[in-house]
């Protein structure tokens, strides 16, 4: 019945397209856009204020401690031409360098048309002019400021030499405040953008593990035939943990890298075209090592996603049938098969360790070859009086700002291709078909009459687990089943339910098609009692109660009605005594009797009880036999027990062999039959009165 589900779901992963994985998931961030766009909007904040910093730093160079003159030696038709286009960088003859473009300077010191001597400028002051004349000093002055050879500014006592370059301190004390008010902003604005980007992120988070929650909820038991837990629970938890670093680490940040890498170059040939070439050159290469680097990275990240569910499901497993594997001392084979797979997943993070090992190296090393390619250009532009000194440093810092985003490249490739494995997993799980719950009749209560007839059964669609069944039920009366194991008993209260839907015959309920009944309002009418019984972390009312609203008075009526409010009240807080994981704390037996008030508490029309006697001890079994009647009258029962003593006064009996009702009769009739129920019975009857 049960396919291996790694074959089931590996089959299917991979056949979507990312970019369809992006679409659909972005459909869950879609409500917050506005939260969105006010974190693009500071992210392009602290972009600005992140390219602004270097060109502050290249300014504070240029204009307060390097020269920042020269002397026009050459004149003719380019240098008035020059003078003509630029006219705030001439002063007569004396030319203001950070006030040209540094291909016109290139050009000016190619030409010759400037002198060797540098010169600072400095505005006019009559104490700086003082200075200058007493100690001899040459200068020119051009209208509003004063132009001092380099060579000789530095041969002045420290006390003139401050006062001289006064203007040089308070300008470059101006460019430090604007640096660290734009660093100020800059926190201001990423600390803003952190905090609103978890929020959408947390927000988009909320909601995926609501869908995912809901969607687990409506789904056929079938699903859960074929899905290992583990497998199931990783969808709500790690997967959708995968999807906030996503939209939280990579889609906002890949949108601030692009700024940030256009700001960058756009800045860089505004400082230098020449320069920048240099840099671009390297593009084709990162981009090539990127494309390289996102065809092997892709199949490494989806198979540890693929290995992590599956390591996640089998400790699962193993943890909460931990009390099987050490009653079967199977815990030394948990381990070896623990070992093998999760040395799956050590070669699978294997595998992408090489891959970001690759890439991560290569990119360094293209990074530090431009740098090395910038400081030559660089410095022999400065040896040649084109490239500021300031520009140089601004190059360089740009140059680690521009490669930084593409050194993240592969961890954020990792996220990214982490997230769409996790997506498509989480999409598989939301396109699952839903249970069925059409139909248009919504009983408010049933009658409880039941038939089939001619129905044929397979979870597979390939062997046949019911053929054939059958029976009837009248409204009000006992059925027991019985059978050896596997015989299909209870396949057969799991269409009842509606928990399979059976391919050929019918099920009626009420002489109306189950099919035809809306299935929430069908189950509500019913009431099951497993062999297995599941109780809920919390309190014993809620356990009773499961979330419904149900008096005080209904319970304490059925407590009585099952014999569990003997051992409810020795508990130390009674009906609201908490109870551990899965009623650790209370005895298979008192279990049972729980799971039997959670039954009757709300008066099926329809009670159904699977084994629900096989693991009860004799006191307890014998509380239930006292019980039956009141648990049994006035509604249709269905008993499926292996005891055959439990169900000597069933009104009929259903015998069912290999998926096919061979006998039916009540318990004399079936006796006199001497057929397969009166060797069932006597061989038990033989066996209890051995251990008598």
């Amino acid at each position: 019945m049960r396919k291996h589900f790694d074959v089931l779901e590996e089959k299917r992963i991979g056949k979507v397209k990312d970019a369809d994985i992006f679409k659909k998931l972005v459909e869950f961030a879609r409500p917050y856009w506005k939260i969105f766009i006010l974190t693009v909007f500071l992210l392009l904040g602290t972009t600005i204020f992140e390219l602004g910093m270097p060109y502050i730093m290249k300014s504070a160079i240029d204009k307060t401690l390097m020269p920042t003159a020269k002397k026009l030696v050459k004149h003719d038709e380019i240098s008035n031409n020059t003078k003509l286009k630029y006219p705030n960088a001439f002063y007569k003859d004396m030319v203001i360098l950070y006030r040209l473009p540094l291909a016109v300077k290139k050009d000016l010191e190619k030409g010759k048309y400037l002198s060797k001597t540098s010169y600072f400028v400095i505005p006019f002051k009559k104490e700086i002019i003082s200075i200058l004349r007493k100690y001899n000093l040459s200068y020119y002055r051009e209208k509003d400021f004063i132009f001092i050879e380099q060579h000789t500014i530095y041969t002045l006592p420290k006390r003139e030499l401050r006062i001289l370059r006064s203007y040089h301190y308070s300008l470059l004390v101006k460019f430090a405040l604007l640096y660290l008010l734009f660093l100020f902003l800059d926190f201001v604005f990423t600390f803003l953008q952190v905090y609103y980007l978890q929020y959408f992120g947390q927000l988009v988070m909320y909601d995926l593990r609501m869908a995912i929650f809901k969607k687990i909820m409506r789904l056929p038991v079938s699903f859960f035939d074929k899905n290992p837990t583990g497998r199931i629970v990783t969808r709500a938890t790690n997967d959708v943990n995968a999807i906030n670093e996503m939209f939280s680490a990579v889609l906002v940040y890949a949108i601030k890298d692009l700024f940030l890498l256009i700001g960058i170059l756009v800045v860089m040939f505004k400082l230098s075209p020449a320069l920048s070439w240099k840099v671009i050159i390297f593009v084709p290469f990162i981009i090539a090592l990127s494309l390289l680097f996102q065809k092997l990275a892709r199949k490494a990240y989806r198979n540890v996603r693929g290995k992590l569910s599956k390591i996640n499901a089998f400790t699962q497993e193993s943890i909460s049938q931990i009390d099987v594997v050490h009653v079967f001392y199977a815990m030394e084979k948990m381990i070896k098969r623990y070992r093998e797979i999760n040395h799956e997943l050590y070669r699978a993070n294997m595998q992408q360790m090489y891959v970001y090992a690759f890439f991560r190296p290569l990119m360094e090393m293209l990074r530090v070859v431009a740098v090395a390619t910038i400081v030559y250009f660089g410095g022999k532009g400065i040896f040649e009086n084109y490239v500021t000194f300031g520009t140089f440093v601004a190059f360089l810092s740009y140059i680690d700002m521009f490669f930084s985003p593409i050194r993240d490249l592969a961890e954020k490739y990792n996220i990214l291709q982490s997230s769409f494995a996790a997506g498509e997993r989480i999409l598989l799980l939301l396109d699952e078909e839903e249970e069925k719950r059409n139909g248009t009749i919504v009983p408010d209560k049933i009658k409880g009459q039941i038939d089939f007839e001619n129905v044929w059964f397979s979870y597979d669609g390939e062997r046949w687990v019911l053929k054939d069944i059958t029976f009837h039920v009248n409204e009000g009366t006992t059925v027991a089943i019985v059978g050896p194991t596997g015989a299909g008993k209870t396949s057969t209260i799991s269409l009842l339910a509606r928990f399979y839907e059976h391919q050929k015959g019918e099920i009626k309920i009420d002489k109306e098609k189950i099919e035809n009944f809306e299935v929430t309002s069908l189950r509500k009418n019913m009431a099951f009692v497993f062999q297995d019984v599941f109780i809920f972390k919390g309190s014993v009312r809620k356990n009773i109660a499961l979330w419904d609203k149900i008096s005080e008075e209904e319970i304490e009526e059925a407590l009585k009605l099952t014999y569990a409010k003997e051992f409810i009240d020795k508990l130390p807080d009674g009906l609201d005594t908490e109870l551990g994981e899965r009623g650790i704390t209370l005895s298979m037996g008192q279990r049972q009797l729980l799971s039997f008030a959670r039954a009757i508490v709300r008066k099926p029309s329809i009670l159904v009880l699977d084994e629900a006697t096989s693991n009860i001890d004799t006191y307890t079994e014998h509380l239930i036999e006292k019980a039956l009647s009141n648990l049994l009258s006035n509604r249709t029962s269905i008993v499926i027990a292996h005891r055959l003593s439990t169900i000597k006064n069933a009104d009929k009996i259903l015998v069912i062999l290999d998926g096919t009702l061979i006998e039916e009769g009540t318990h004399e009739e079936l006796l006199q039959k001497e057929g397969v129920y009166a060797k069932l019975y006597k061989i038990q009857f033989e066996l209890a009165k051995e251990t008598s």
